[in-house]
């Protein structure tokens, strides 16, 4: 025999409201969580390819406190999340950025805003889905 308790628990839509913002605030962080880890991937990744000798596709700005020098690892994370998430930003570009007059910083700018694209989608899809315009399969 069943308890009146265990009959209701599957309509408790304080439960399930609470159940529901949960699981959407989990899939955004964990969307958010991998564009920047993603993101501090490209910056990273652009802090160690050489453009010319003594030249990286992420260093000091003409302006910065040490013109055209390698940045360190803290400002290749920032500029790759600067550069990387749509509206994350870091302030970190007056100390370092990309140098898009090399191939290879023009490369990893077209990076960027494919990871920019991407993070839009499943940030539109995280919401679709759990707003429920994406219908369930049965």
């Amino acid at each position: 025999m069943t308890s009146p308790a265990t009959k209701s628990f599957g309509r408790d839509t304080g439960l399930q409201v609470r159940m529901t913002v949960t699981l959407f605030l989990l899939g955004l962080v964990y969307a958010v969580l991998v564009a920047a880890l993603m993101a501090a991937g490209v910056g990273i990744v652009a802090g160690h390819i050489t453009t010319g000798p003594g030249r990286y596709v992420a260093m000091h700005p003409a302006q910065a406190d040490d013109p055209y020098g390698r940045c360190s690892l803290t400002e290749q994370i920032g500029v790759g999340i600067d550069r990387g998430l749509p509206l994350g930003t870091t302030g970190i570009r007056n100390r370092c950025d990309f140098d898009t007059t090399s191939r290879g910083g023009q490369a990893l700018t077209w990076a960027t805003w494919v990871l920019q694209f991407f993070v839009w989608a499943l940030a539109t899809l995280v919401v679709a889905g759990y707003v429920g315009l994406i219908p369930k399969a049965i």
